[in-house]
């Protein structure tokens, strides 16, 4: 009994790693899809949930959430930067390999929020035009 124990050892601490890894990323989409109390009442114009470049950080999969609403952006991630567009300078659209647009980057000068931003997205010129139109809207 005692050398049946000590085999079991190794597969319920490999059982224990993955379920940490498990939940480690199942908390990083839990926090990137978190509500703040300015958006609550209030319906996006556009959401998306994809990998994308926050700082120097990259994240792959689904734990980056862009989420945009008529005065504001949401960017969830590990935190969550909340960007009015009087803070936003503009926005380019990113390729992939040169050839196939994906990304969105967001250009800002708000100072508590990480220099890069570039979120993957299924539409990237639906992102653009949408938070283009309200750029244009402030001048």
């Amino acid at each position: 009994m005692k050398y049946f124990l000590v085999e079991l050892l190794p597969v319920v601490g490999i059982g224990l790693f993955i379920a940490l890894i498990l939940g480690v990323f199942f908390l990083m989409i839990v926090l990137a899809h978190n509500r703040l109390e300015i958006e609550k009442g209030k319906t996006p114009l556009y959401t998306s949930t994809a990998g994308g470049r926050i700082g120097w950080t990259s994240y792959r999969g689904p734990f980056i959430s862009l989420r945009i609403y008529d005065e504001f952006i949401v960017i969830g991630y590990v935190k969550t930067i909340v960007l009015k567009f009087e803070e936003i300078e503009r926005v380019e659209i990113k390729k992939w390999m040169g050839i196939v647009s994906d990304k969105v980057q967001i250009i800002h000068h708000k100072l508590d929020a990480p220099d890069t931003i570039i979120i993957g997205t299924t539409n990237p010129s639906q992102v653009k035009e949408i938070i283009d139109s309200k750029l244009e809207k402030r001048m």
